[in-house]
């Protein structure tokens, strides 16, 4: 059977938050040919939908590391995302860019997935059929869990409106964060009872194991006590995972980025040139001029600093996830001089793909990921020496003539974190995960903000920085949410 009733009486309804009620199809179908559509074109709408410039078409991973210590802003910035880089999110501005707004995005790909998981009357032995009920789940989980990571306390929507007047009418009530955390859970278990695809630009069986080590980690920070139950499945998971997996060597760092694909890659959201959005295209923000890209941030100089008593996360000699050139295209850093003499460190990870500067298609789980996440977890076991063990192998692949370490700390897998994930969106996360302090600086090396996430309402009093506040706009038209997240 095909799976067209998902979307009979659907194509007219905009994402189901409140506020969000654009009127367009919800899997870019035509609606008069409703019946021919296959399972397999159903997941491709879920997968397109996140690739909105409000989530991960550019924006989201962004906010992850602008106003943090690896970025800082250019000489001739245009502005953008300059709240965000000075720490200065509101309800009122946070989200506002030229396509949707990251809250509404995320929810506009929940309600797809609401779609396919509501439909009735579907034939489960038809393969795809199954394949495409995993698809969906596992998508819902993974936009709750960024909703967690972003957002916090937001509405449980488990079911997509199928009229413009339900969708009017539907005005959800925050659910707590471990509410969502148990449906997260609950997802993900159903996509890897359900997903059949090997494919790496669709849900895998492994993605689903991978994006459920990442889901622990941050269940950790509401519920401490969970931290060792939770650390002994994460080594069993990166333990089934080790076998298919290997990481990118030294010298095919750069290659690795610019492509798709990768022995490294678990999932990734595939772009090709006709998806591309020009100047907004996600690497264009962090690339040179010199290379036809506007260049708003680069790379924090206090990763560079040759002074010892000013580097950050322990510096990046010989580490080849910041080998720099004066040569475009050819390392993941390119050097150019300041008018003061000072260097700049332009971020070239996202250069080109498919033939389009600053194209990316963005590589959402890695190996490496279960491997920062495997160490940790040992660390919390106190099993010193097989956390050290994980971090030397990532490191092996990374730093040039690295030796192996008998035993790491908690802050070294941090840093190590901090360092293999840079200008892909994690570390504002991992900073608030972990309680760390946000201190951003200029490009000179001069504090211009800090945020502490220990502090209730946030270090000005203007809203936690570290968490992101629920849209004006969404406040104002669902009276079911009184009041907005970590003092905004």
């Amino acid at each position: 059977m095909k799976l067209y009733k998902i979307l009979l009486g659907a194509a007219l309804v905009g994402a189901m938050s409140s506020c969000t009620l654009d009127v367009e199809p919800q899997q870019n179908v035509d609606v008069e040919n409703i019946e021919s559509v296959l399972p397999q074109d159903l997941v491709g709408g879920l997968y397109n939908r996140m690739q909105e410039m409000g989530y991960y078409g550019r924006n989201f991973n962004l906010y992850g590391d602008i106003g943090t210590d690896l970025i800082s802003a250019a000489p001739s910035t245009s502005g953008r995302f300059e709240f965000h880089y000075e720490l200065k999110k509101n309800f009122a501005t946070t989200g506002s860019d030229a396509d949707k707004n990251t809250f509404d995005a995320i929810y506009e790909v929940i309600s797809n997935a609401n779609l396919i998981l509501q439909a009735e009357g579907l034939d489960m032995e038809d393969s795809d059929v199954v394949n495409a009920i995993g698809q969906a789940y596992f998508v819902r989980a993974f936009a709750y869990t960024d909703l967690l990571k972003a957002y916090g306390s937001v509405p449980l929507v488990l079911s997509a409106p199928t009229t413009v007047e339900e969708a009017i009418a539907l005005k959800p009530e925050l659910a707590s964060r471990s509410e969502i955390f148990t449906q997260v859970y609950a997802d993900i278990d159903n996509a890897i009872k359900n997903i059949s695809n090997t494919s790496k630009i669709n849900a895998t069986v492994d993605a689903a194991k991978a994006l459920k080590i990442r889901v622990m980690l941050f269940e950790n920070e509401l519920n401490p006590s969970k931290a060792s139950d939770n650390a002994t499945e994460i080594i069993n998971l990166a333990d089934e995972l080790s076998a298919n997996y290997t990481l990118t060597p030294i010298d095919k760092l750069f290659d690795y980025y610019q492509g798709e694909g990768g022995a490294e890659t678990i999932f990734e959201l595939k772009f090709a040139s006709n998806q591309g959005r020009g100047s907004n295209n996600y690497g264009n923000i962090y690339g040179s001029p010199d290379a036809g890209m506007y260049g708003d941030y680069i790379a924090s100089p206090l990763l560079f600093h040759a002074h010892p008593d000013t580097v950050i996360l322990g510096g990046v000699v010989n580490d080849a996830r910041f080998e720099a050139s004066e040569e475009i295209g050819k390392t993941l850093i390119y050097q150019t001089a300041d008018k003061d003499g000072s260097t700049l460190n332009w971020i070239m990870k996202y250069y080109s793909h498919d033939n389009t500067i600053g194209l990316h298609t963005p590589k959402l789980l890695r190996y490496a990921e279960v491997l920062l996440a495997k160490a940790e977890a040992h660390l919390i076991k106190g099993e010193t020496a097989l956390a050290a063990a994980a971090i030397n192998e990532l490191r092996q692949n990374r730093i040039v003539g690295y030796t192996d370490v008998t035993t790491v700390t908690l802050q070294d897998v941090y840093n190590e974190a901090a360092k293999e994930f840079a200008f892909e969106g994690h570390r504002m996360w991992d900073l608030r995960r972990t309680k760390q302090e946000v201190v951003v600086t200029d490009r000179t090396g001069v504090e211009i903000a800090t945020e502490d996430p220990t502090v209730e309402g946030g270090v000005n009093n203007e809203g936690q920085q570290t968490w992101f506040p629920i849209p004006e706009r969404e406040m104002l038209a669902n009276p079911n949410i009184p009041e907005n997240n970590w003092g905004y």
